[in-house]
């Protein structure tokens, strides 16, 4: 695996060891004498130390540690020079950078940062945000560290400015801070084109993320005979574009009543919210159906009154389930599980509020308990004080339209808000590489808008991908419907 990316007949030139520590030793030692790239321009000691800070994501001081050998291998052998050694033997103390040896221009930075309201966790997104390259981001360090290392990356492209630019005009638009606009400007007086470049990237950005509108769907309870209710609106941030409950008696196989009701639906929705706003699907569902797949139900959909290939709902949309029970709660009382859920919302909201990434924990294995302990326990690291995940992730789950998964219905009873699985099942061997994937990916999104950007790379994603996998219940009150919209609260 950490060869991969290695032209195959390189490989076949190393001499061969049955022994693997030996063989490690072997291949090191012939790849650090391999001092120019190939003819495929590969250099075999950056590529293994690339694989090896893609395999160590969930660890940020190896990731750190591979990532830093890898941009010095990259400067020695196409740049011409020996790099100073990122991590000396002698470290300092403290993870600060003192502001007295940050360039000029960082230190203006961090002056005015300094004098502004700004969080850690929504520093930190947007400095990752900002990286060429992310995977060699420093990790939860001082802003100074920060600064300096947006300083040593090099440029996105050669028209663009450097990352430190970058990442003061994100955060600038982020805050609509006019005082950082303006030292956006003065810092870039006399590269007028860089600038040009970069908000033009930036205001392409906005373009394509329009304002959010959703697409509710209420499933009931199954009732004895059979049958169940499926009702829907829209609601958008113009109220004179939300619809009214339209309601539905389903009988039969639900996939299958789904399946015909939902193009007539969604042409609806396109043709009165989809020209403004980027559409979000959303189901409101009994605890038995959030494991259920319905967001995968395939579909003819309706394009512009012309009926497309057959496709997944949530290959087309945004696709979020929310369990009822969390949707239709009144502010008062309610059992366990609900006043669990708002504890836990006390301190999501507020964490979410400050800007910072859609980090996870990972449910695990108890030592201790296996069963309802290790909900506990993931609930406890999530709501720790200072941290910095939102939502839990709970590995693969089999699909099952009768019952929740086990996974799913710990998560409820403990109050999690909002947690995801995987719909494929990965073997053990690559379980630590999705999980340091999807670490990359979740840190550089904000995470209040995890639901929606999660649901569009889904959108584009290929069916053996990982990210096409992703089910995601998100129970915060802004992504759930207006209770009057609902039928008798519980």
């Amino acid at each position: 695996m950490l060869m991969a990316g290695v032209p195959d007949e390189y490989l076949s030139n190393l001499e061969k060891n049955d022994v693997p520590g030996d063989q490690l030793h072997l291949d090191l030692l012939a790849m650090n004498l391999t001092t120019e790239p190939l003819v495929e321009g590969t250099v075999p000691l950056e590529q293994w130390l690339k694989n090896a800070a893609f395999k160590t994501g969930l660890f940020p001081k190896r990731k750190k540690f591979f990532s830093g050998f890898a941009e010095k291998v990259d400067r020695i052998v196409r740049g011409g020079v020996v790099a100073e050694d990122p991590f000396p033997e002698k470290e300092t103390p403290s993870d600060s950078t003192p502001a007295s040896i940050l360039t000029p221009l960082a230190a203006s930075l961090l002056v005015l940062l300094k004098k502004m309201a700004v969080g850690n966790a929504r520093l930190h997104r947007i400095y990752v945000r900002s990286l060429p390259n992310p995977m060699r981001e420093l990790g939860n360090v001082s802003i100074e560290r920060w600064l300096e290392d947006l300083v040593d990356s090099r440029r996105r492209t050669e028209s663009f400015p450097s990352p430190l630019i970058e990442f003061a005009e994100r955060l600038a638009r982020e805050l609509k801070d006019e005082k950082l606009k303006n030292w956006v400007c003065d810092a870039t007086c006399d590269a007028l084109n860089e600038r040009a470049s970069l908000y033009n990237a930036l205001e392409a950005e906005a373009l394509a993320n329009l304002p959010k509108a959703a697409l509710f769907l209420e499933f009931g309870d199954t009732k004895t005979d059979g049958t169940t209710e499926l009702s829907w609106w829209i609601h958008a941030p113009d109220p004179d574009l939300c619809s009214t409950r339209d309601v539905v008696v389903v009988n039969g196989d639900l996939s299958i009543q789904v399946a015909r009701l939902l193009p007539s639906i969604l042409a609806q929705a396109e043709e009165k919210v989809g020209h403004r706003f980027d559409l979000i699907v959303s189901l409101v569902v009994p605890d038995r159906l959030l494991s259920s797949d319905l967001e995968s139900v395939i579909i003819k959909p309706e394009l512009d009154g012309l009926v497309a290939d057959p496709m997944p709902l949530n290959g087309l949309y945004p696709v979020t389930l929310h369990w009822s029970r969390r949707a239709k709660s009144k502010a008062g009382g309610a059992g366990g599980p609900i006043n669990s859920w708002r504890k836990a919302l006390t301190t999501l909201i507020p964490r979410m509020e400050a800007g910072g990434s859609a980090m996870a924990e990972w449910l695990e294995k108890s030592d201790c308990d296996d069963g309802y302990q290790r909900f506990v326990e993931v609930t406890d690291r999530l709501l720790v004080a200072h941290g910095t995940a939102v939502w839990v992730g709970l590995g693969h789950l089999e699909m099952n339209i009768n019952r929740a998964a086990a996974e799913i219905v710990g998560c409820l009873k403990a109050g999690v808000p909002c947690f995801f699985w995987l719909s494929q099942s990965p073997t053990p061997a690559v379980e630590a590489d999705i999980r340091g994937h999807l670490y990359d990916m979740f840190k550089a999104l904000k995470a209040s808008d995890a639901p929606l950007r999660i649901g569009k790379l889904r959108k584009a994603a290929k069916n053996d991908d990982l990210v096409s996998s992703i089910h995601i219940v998100w129970d915060m009150p802004d992504h759930l419907p207006a209770a009057q919209m609902l039928e008798s609260p519980i």
